[in-house]
């Protein structure tokens, strides 16, 4: 199942990633059913299509005129159409992707804007590219129209699937559509997603998580690639999450900016675990020692040491535990013992955390300008905190939100 959140700023790339969808089809080891939001330029309103892609054919199950069950940002309508899709195409697997923009654990304000130019980028090798030729010319025109930023973004609703949007769906679809059990894939065709916060929602509803830590281009996953696998035969979920990885890679690799990572939900709540353990030691370290634990953060999270993204407070988990790992030598407190105690803890968690990583990111691709990421990203601001991460299920229950807190006013 896609959910082609398509009433935005990125329509212009539905048509040709469907095209590609195309070259594969529905067969005997996939069916391959997209929800497509859009306006109806005739009226200004919402509607949406359920289409079935078939190979070289798309056929169009349900056509949507109600603007509200039209709306791709209100949940009930993701709810509605994988369950309807599940009944109506009952399968061994499933696998759900999100197609628009993605903001990872943030939530986007009034004063945030995404212009399409943020998220596609002018290089010789797309204009080289001839299956991206057609979107090219509606380029300009796009550029200058700004609009909100947000997972599921509705341009004509204003509505967007915020993180509780998202958990409460995908915990309806699981609990009716799937009798309890979970997606073998969640996918992200979308910027920023991912993040341990938004692995912290998922965790629960899926086995394998797929998506970017860095913005997607706006001509996202190349289908045709993608699902190559099932003109041959019909993969295992872990295999078919890793393709996608690879074949995003193929995809982009002549740029030096690209990102995706499969991970492995299975061994999140251990990750989650080794970061609440982490949190408390560096809130101990806080309160008793303000100023060199919060030099030791400062210094590990610096962006000119530690990896991050077009959203400069997140930054690649390991990359930072890393530093953690290498600065906490220098760090000295007043209380020489106090000093050595911290010292070995940290980096006893901090060495496990990493082990973890190594487990948990089954397949990650990157670019080489950000060639030290290593697939999972968390949010950790360097000056301010933005007052949405206070609603994030990770941050507050992890502890996490109290040493962003406790390390700002240090």
């Amino acid at each position: 199942m896609v959910y082609m959140a398509a009433n935005n700023d990125l329509n212009i790339f539905a048509i040709q990633n469907i095209k590609q969808m195309m070259h594969v089809g529905s067969n005997e080891k996939l069916n391959l059913i997209i929800f497509l939001a859009e306006e109806n330029p005739a009226t200004g309103k919402n509607y949406a299509k359920i289409i079935k892609i078939e190979k070289d054919r798309q056929f169009t199950i349900k056509t949507i005129n109600n603007t509200q069950l039209a709306d791709s940002g209100d949940p009930k309508t993701l709810v509605q159409f994988c369950n309807n899709t599940i009944a109506q195409f009952p399968a061994d697997h499933y696998a759900l992707i999100f197609w628009n923009h993605g903001t990872g654990p943030l939530d986007p304000s009034s004063g945030r804007t995404l212009c399409i130019s943020e998220i596609f980028e002018f290089d010789y090798g797309l204009l080289k590219n001839p299956s991206y030729l057609p979107v090219l010319s509606n380029f300009q025109a796009l550029e200058k129209k700004p609009i909100q930023k947000g997972v599921c973004f509705d341009e004509v609703t204003g509505n967007f699937l915020k993180e509780k949007d998202l958990d409460f769906a995908l915990k309806m679809i699981c609990k009716e559509g799937l009798s309890n059990n979970k997606f073998d894939i969640i996918g992200f065709d979308t910027c920023l997603m991912a993040m341990v916060e938004v692995m912290y929602i998922v965790k629960n509803y899926a086995h394998f998580m797929v998506a970017s830590q860095e913005v997607e281009r706006g001509t996202g996953w190349n289908y045709k690639k993608a699902l190559s696998l099932f003109e041959t035969t019909g993969p295992a979920p872990l295999e078919l999450g890793k393709h996608i990885v690879n074949a995003y890679a193929k995809t982009y690799h002549f740029t030096n900016d690209y990102t995706l990572s499969c991970i492995d939900l299975s061994v999140a709540q251990k990750l989650e675990t080794n970061l609440t353990k982490l949190a408390s030691l560096l809130a101990k370290g806080l309160s008793s020692n303000p100023q060199a634990v919060a030099q030791l953060l400062r210094t590990s999270r610096y962006k000119h040491y530690c990896i991050h993204f077009d959203e400069p407070d997140y930054i690649d988990l390991e990359n930072f535990l890393r530093n953690l790992l290498r600065n906490v030598a220098h760090v000295a407190f007043s209380n020489s013992l106090e000093s050595s105690e911290f010292k070995k803890s940290l980096s006893e968690i901090v060495t496990e955390g990493l082990e973890l990583i190594k487990t948990i990111v089954v397949a990650n691709k990157v670019g080489k300008l950000f060639d030290k990421a290593k697939g999972i990203s968390i949010y950790f601001p360097e000056y301010v905190l933005h007052k949405s991460y206070k609603k994030s299920q990770f941050s507050t229950h992890t502890g996490w939100l109290s040493i962003i807190q406790q390390f700002l006013n240090a």
